[in-house]
């Protein structure tokens, strides 16, 4: 009973519309950021870092082969991936699908270094 007054007077106040209107609690803080943590962040994600510069050390390693380190450095090309590993690293000759060769050559058939670090 309490409700349908309450209602009532809130209808002659503000209009028809208030009873038709259902309530949604997510949009009663209009003015105010929301709770939801992952909305803003989406929102900014973009905006404010561009994937062009998440790994700038990329232009080291597709240029001349005299900026790049030793050419005659001997890598582990995976083949599958078009990446290629230096000597004493993690998948140095560990990949399924590989072969050895100079950095120079990896270079001159389009592979790319791990992380972008080129073979000293």
């Amino acid at each position: 009973m309490r409700r349908l007054l309450i209602s009532m007077i809130l209808a002659f106040l503000l209009g028809a519309s208030a009873i038709c209107s259902p309530i949604n609690p997510q949009n009663q803080n209009s003015g105010k950021p929301s709770g939801n943590k992952n909305s803003a962040k989406s929102s900014n994600k973009n905006s404010t870092r561009s994937r062009g510069n998440r790994n700038r050390n990329t232009s080291t390693t597709t240029g001349t082969t005299g900026s790049q380190g030793n050419p005659n450095a001997k890598v582990w090309v995976n083949t599958d991936s078009g990446v290629y590993h230096c000597a004493g690293t993690k998948w140095y000759g560990k990949t399924k699908s590989g072969q050895y060769m100079t950095q120079k050559e990896a270079l001159d058939k389009n592979y790319h270094a791990d992380h972008g670090r080129a073979c000293q």
